[in-house]
């Protein structure tokens, strides 16, 4: 997969599937989760610096995103369609299973053998 779109189509779908309708968490259980109780994994702190806030940002549309669906026009408020970068989608995508304590399930679904 090349384009951050497309990427961000298939992650929705992953997510939605599996913590919500198999897990049978709520959009805001997972918000919570993901992005309260584990928000050192998404934000990068650097002494001295302003802090990056560049994953959780995009954790936080991702999991607005999976509720959304894909005919939904996108206003821009909550996620920027073209935004993202690839690689920094799968990573976020990995960090977010992690939060929710599902790295076994990731590395099954990624093929990753410990």
């Amino acid at each position: 997969m090349k384009t951050a779109n497309t990427v961000k189509n298939v992650i929705r779908h992953i997510l939605e599937y599996y913590f919500v309708q198999i897990c049978g968490y709520e959009g805001n259980d997972l918000h919570k989760i993901v992005l309260e109780q584990n928000k050192p994994l998404f934000v990068d702190e650097v002494e001295g610096q302003k802090a990056n806030y560049d994953r959780y940002n995009l954790a936080s549309s991702m999991l607005t995103y999976m509720n959304d669906g894909p005919a939904v026009i996108s206003d821009g408020f909550n996620y920027i369609d073209d935004g993202s970068d690839v690689e920094q989608c799968k990573k976020v995508f990995e960090l977010i299973f992690t939060a929710m304590h599902q790295e076994q399930h990731y590395k099954m679904m990624m093929g990753i053998e410990d």
